[in-house]
């Protein structure tokens, strides 16, 4: 167990992540060479889901307990979910039983998605988990060009509250509430 909070934390965490990005690379190149090839993209999707909740699920066996349920319990049922979801699908891929990729993708949407991600990640700082996550999921669902704004409002919100419900209220973890509504009150 020592071994695992080791690669949770400070460079046993670099260092994981590391060989992660080495398997995940290593998996790339052998599908690559595979018969399988024309399902790379819907083989590698998984298996980047996978390997990122592993990584999660390393760094929740280093939060310190308090008491019966720790801070961990909620973060590890969700990478529990992610790893089996997305072994379905990987499995579903490598059988042959999803579509075989397409020739060619939408490249900008993409970019898009990285941007819209590293605006969010810095945005949580500065406004807080719950407006940031409230308009990157607007944004990701706009973008996807899906254009009923109630629902997408109301998706948002949804996950708002179960995010507030899973953390805040069972796993007593309060989430960023950010710099601006700290200056405000």
């Amino acid at each position: 167990m020592e071994f695992i909070k080791y690669l949770g934390s400070g460079k046993g965490l670099l260092l994981f992540g590391i060989f992660l990005i080495v398997v995940y690379f290593a998996i790339l190149f052998i599908i690559y060479k595979s018969k399988k090839r024309k399902y790379i993209g819907n083989a590698m999707i998984p298996i980047a889901f996978i390997e990122i909740a592993i990584l999660f699920l390393v760094i929740s066996f280093s939060y310190t307990k308090r008491g019966e349920v720790g801070p961990g319990v909620v973060p590890r049922l969700w990478t529990y979910g992610i790893i089996g979801l997305n072994t379905y699908l990987l499995i579903r891929a490598l059988l042959g039983k999803e579509g075989e990729d397409p020739r060619v993708g939408r490249l900008e949407k993409v970019a898009l998605f990285l941007i819209l991600t590293i605006v969010y990640i810095i945005s949580v700082k500065y406004i807080g988990y719950y407006l940031a996550t409230f308009g990157f999921i607007f944004l990701a669902i706009y973008i996807l060009n899906y254009r009923r704004y109630f629902v997408i409002a109301a998706v948002a919100a949804g996950w708002l509250v179960v995010a507030y419900v899973a953390f805040y209220k069972l796993s007593y973890i309060p989430l960023p509430v950010g710099k601006l509504f700290e200056l405000l009150f």
